[in-house]
């Protein structure tokens, strides 16, 4: 399932019904329970037919493209600027052109 979330997965019918009654479980659990819950949601979306690609495959190679490029650009700027102690996160995203927010998500 990780080799094919890449281009987005959309779910649906009984198997979105499930997951989301899970994540919304997993905000009022703690320790352990919580990652035995989101077991759970990995294997139900795992083992799902409830499904569609939401890009096409051309789209994953060419976003893999651009995100190894990216990820190469961050960790060269990182790497030359480690020591220096007023690092911020935000230098490294304008780098690549992205928001702050953007890319602490990327």
């Amino acid at each position: 399932m990780l080799n094919r979330s890449n281009r987005g997965i959309c779910f649906t019918g009984t198997t979105f019904d499930q997951a989301q009654s899970l994540i919304t479980g997993l905000t009022r659990l703690q320790g352990f329970e919580s990652v035995l819950v989101f077991l759970q949601l990995l294997e139900l979306l795992a083992n799902s037919t409830e499904c569609r690609f939401l890009a096409s495959e051309v789209f994953r190679e060419y976003a893999l493209d651009l995100d190894n490029h990216r990820m190469e650009i961050a960790y060269q700027y990182v790497v030359r600027n480690f020591n220096n102690p007023d690092l911020k996160i935000g230098e490294v995203a304008e780098k690549l052109h992205m928001a702050e927010s953007t890319f602490s998500h990327f």
